[in-house]
């Protein structure tokens, strides 16, 4: 049976994912946010940065049991 490594998934580990793409995502639409707040700041409404996951788990064929996932990542900014 292959041993499975586990990653805590936080910031930290965000910055290497893809490598360095998911991070690249996340700054950009913080980016938008930020100067929309400094452009608009008479506008109260909140700026939103949403970040979505989406885990799928790949069964091994033979056994049933969940060997690896496939994750993919989704970021949005609504100004």
């Amino acid at each position: 049976m292959p041993r499975i490594k586990e990653v805590p998934l936080d910031f930290e580990n965000l910055a290497d994912l893809d490598e360095g793409r998911i991070e690249k995502l996340l700054m950009h639409h913080w980016g938008i946010a930020s100067r929309d707040c400094i452009s608009r700041p008479g506008d109260k409404t909140a700026r939103v940065v949403t970040m979505e996951f989406k885990i799928t788990p790949n069964p091994d064929p033979d056994t049933g049991e969940c060997e690896t996932t496939h994750m993919s990542i989704n970021c949005k900014s609504k100004v």
